[in-house]
């Protein structure tokens, strides 16, 4: 489960800012908690803000992460790193852009990060904290200094296929080392979603439709929020002929049922851009509800011939970017799930605070304050 995602001079992000899915002592909406190694962990959070303010550069930023872990192992020695420094601050270009995320994996909490300029990495740690004690698996400072704790004489084997442009996590990775094997594997498989629309969803997700039990119940989920389908409509191949002619709204709520049945199965971690486009404000609403309180694909069954399991995992988690206000309302989130992103007038940085940050009172009519302006993150109109 994610604990926390922090990134420093990266797109927006001038200063080191993070997003917690670590819960609060708000007792509020247990339904929207979930317990997971001895520690409540949020299920969802969601991100505001005026637009241009930087929400979207927040699931870029881990986009980078994870797709640099993904890849990195197999980059040309002088490739570039691809990171996008802070753009209005000349002296950003010379700083190095940095990442860290904490989370658990394997019932095993970890930490991870690394920083980069234009052509190389020049930090990188792993740390994991087995019975809640921190023990060091690697760590990577300058070019090529390296300190390894667990396995040294393996690991010095392992970093001589690693260059600077490359993460050590992604190579050792790639050679099975089994101590990185958990996070790498967490790291990747984490979804972010931009433009869901049904074609544009991954084969491995649409693929749940070839099972007969997932089409019920998507059938059924979106008879709950107000669609009626025929029992073929979603037979595959996905988008089926008869489904370009629904409406925006069907078609996205469907691709949104789909990543979530998805997510739940992997027990990953969700980012999605605009969640709430084409959506009626009570059909956003719904999906939330939906997302924290029903056990999505509860029952253990099959996926194709290839048998794989999609009961629920409790450790899925959603981050959304959002418009639309229905959602905050104190009857559905949590104040430490729902948080802003607001650019400095002067400097053009993002900052991400929570409404846990802002002591907001738990009867506050956020949706009115918010539009008023009272915590800041809307658009300034002349």
């Amino acid at each position: 489960m994610l604990i926390q995602f922090s990134v420093e001079n990266f797109l927006s992000f001038r200063d080191r800012v993070s997003l917690s899915l670590l819960a609060s002592s708000d007792r509020e909406h247990p339904e929207n908690t979930v317990r997971y190694g001895g520690s409540l962990y949020l299920k969802s959070s969601v991100l505001y803000g005026a637009n241009g303010s930087g929400k979207s550069n927040l699931r870029r930023a881990f986009a980078f992460l994870a797709d640099y872990v993904r890849t990195s192992h197999a980059r040309m020695p002088d490739a570039g790193t691809g990171r996008r420094c802070f753009a209005h601050d000349p002296s950003a270009a010379a700083r190095p852009s940095s990442f860290e995320v904490l989370f658990t994996a394997d019932g095993i909490r970890y930490a991870y990060g690394f920083s980069v300029y234009d052509f190389a990495v020049t930090e990188e740690y792993l740390y994991e904290y087995p019975r809640g004690r921190r023990s060091l698996i690697f760590s990577r400072t300058g070019i090529d200094h390296y300190i390894f704790h667990a396995d040294p004489e393996l690991q010095n084997r392992l970093r001589a296929f690693n260059a600077p442009n490359r993460l050590y996590l992604s190579t050792a990775a790639q050679w099975n080392y089994p101590k990185v094997l958990p996070a790498y594997r967490w790291l990747t498989r984490c979804r972010i979603a931009g433009d869901t629309a049904p074609e544009r969803l991954p084969a491995q997700t649409t693929a749940l439709l070839e099972n007969d039990a997932v089409r019920a119940e998507l059938l059924s989920l979106l008879s709950g929020a107000g669609f009626r389908l025929s029992e073929n409509a979603l037979l595959p191949p996905f988008p089926s002929e008869a489904l370009p002619f629904e409406s925006d709204g069907l078609l996205r709520c469907l691709s949104l049922l789909l990543l979530f049945l998805e997510n739940r199965r992997e027990g990953s971690l969700l980012l999605v851009d605009d969640l709430d486009a084409h959506l009626h404000p009570l059909l956003l609403r719904h999906l939330l509800l939906l997302y924290h309180e029903t056990p999505l694909s509860s029952q253990p069954d099959t996926v194709t011939e290839n048998a794989v399991s999609y009961g629920a995992a409790p450790d899925a988690q959603l981050i959304c970017c959002l418009h639309q206000t229905a959602a905050l309302d104190l009857s559905l989130l949590r104040r430490d799930q729902i948080w802003l992103a607001e650019k400095d007038p002067h400097s053009l940085s993002t900052g991400l605070y929570s409404l846990c940050d802002l002591a907001v009172r738990k009867d506050s009519r956020i949706e009115k304050n918010y539009l008023s302006g009272r915590y800041g993150a809307v658009p300034e109109i002349w």
